[in-house]
């Protein structure tokens, strides 16, 4: 049996949907050999039944050339075209709407919703100027959430990593700022008297919320945004014995 097999060489080749697939099987079954045949059938779209022909050097080859192209680290992107559609991304998040923030949050760390979040985040451009643009107002709706699935892989991932990053900053911001609001309030405890009997009870309110905002902070910073190194395939297929297969592996 003669194969021609073209297999990813970087993430920008992977489609979104693809990776969804994958996790979504892989959270189903322990069996490696089972999500080996899938691994390779999502991201070559081999069939099940050509790889089960296939020689198993060359089916391995494939799991740790895909698995190393899923390690690869995404840069931020800010455009993206799609056909005749100029995506891109929201300009400023510092003045996102509460609307969108709430959509982002709510999909941004489950993959199996990551293209909704995208849909958000990635909008399509009505007018540019030099290095300006500006995009669509958000209207909620899901317009552009089928689209996004095939956001490439690499996009989707730098632009996750990019929002979470910004948002533990402003996080570390608030951190700061609560902690100078309850270092104040302490201050005014100790020197006025007359207000003994409240300020403790404002200034644990704060040193609470501060220590809430602590151990927020300190789980993301424990927790990947990234996490295709965590959760790519890591083991080989055991070598059974099979009639020799000729194939030809090609990169994309």
């Amino acid at each position: 049996m003669n194969l021609n097999i073209k297999y990813p060489t970087s993430l920008q080749e992977i489609p979104l949907q693809s990776y969804q697939k994958w996790l979504a099987v892989s959270e189903t079954t322990n069996d490696d050999e089972i999500l080996a045949f899938k691994f390779v059938q999502i991201f070559t779209g081999l069939e099940l039944k050509t790889i089960s022909q296939m020689n198993y050097n060359d089916v391995n080859f494939l799991i740790e050339k895909i698995s190393q192209v899923l390690t690869q680290q995404p840069k931020f992107t800010q455009r993206w075209k799609f056909g005749k559609i100029e995506f891109g991304f929201i300009p400023n998040l510092e003045e996102i709407s509460w609307g969108e923030y709430i959509d982002i949050e709510a999909n941004l760390d489950k993959f199996d919703t990551l293209h909704k979040a995208m849909a958000v985040l990635f909008r399509p451009i009505t007018k540019t100027l030099k290095d300006t643009y500006e995009i669509e107002l958000y209207r909620g709706d899901q317009s552009y959430e089928d689209v996004m699935k095939l956001l490439p892989l690499s996009i989707a991932l730098g632009s996750s990593v990019f929002f979470w990053n910004l948002e533990n900053d402003l996080l570390k911001v608030s951190l700061e700022s609560l902690k100078n609001m309850t270092k104040n309030k302490t201050n005014e405890t100790t020197t006025n008297t007359q207000k003994k009997t409240s300020s403790p009870k404002n200034g644990g309110g704060i040193t609470q919320y501060t220590d809430l905002l602590k151990a927020t902070l300190k789980d993301w910073t424990m927790s990947q945004p990234y996490p295709l190194e965590r959760l790519s395939l890591s083991y080989r297929m055991k070598p059974k014995k099979k009639k020799s297969n000729t194939t030809s592996i090609k990169e994309n």
